[in-house]
């Protein structure tokens, strides 16, 4: 990259927000995507996207993560998501929300 290059947006940060909107831009003009890490998603995105929950976080995360779901299960090259095993721990007289987060959203 020489200094006269020039970009229509640029964007600090490659984590799965930064990533998602350069992926976006990129039909719309030149992205540059910055990134202090050795590589991307190493940070909050990182150790977020271990798993894919809808009954994790606040609802605003839930409803995001729920909206989310079709393009991560979209066919693709490699795939995104596949099943993992989750064991779920309560305290007792807690087997109420266990029965709710065992029936998924709604």
């Amino acid at each position: 990259m020489t200094t006269d290059t020039v970009f229509d947006f640029a964007i600090v940060g490659a984590g799965i927000a930064g990533v998602s909107l350069a992926a976006r831009l990129a039909g719309h003009g030149r992205v540059l995507l910055l990134e202090r890490e050795s590589q991307p998603g190493t940070q909050s995105s990182g150790r977020s996207a271990a798993m894919f929950m809808e009954s994790y976080g606040p609802p605003q995360a839930r409803a995001l993560t729920r909206a989310s779901r079709a393009s991560y299960a979209a066919p693709s090259i490699v795939p995104i998501l596949s099943p993992r095993g989750v064991l779920y721990v309560a305290w007792q007289g807690q087997e109420a929300l266990l029965d709710a987060l065992a029936a998924g959203p709604g």
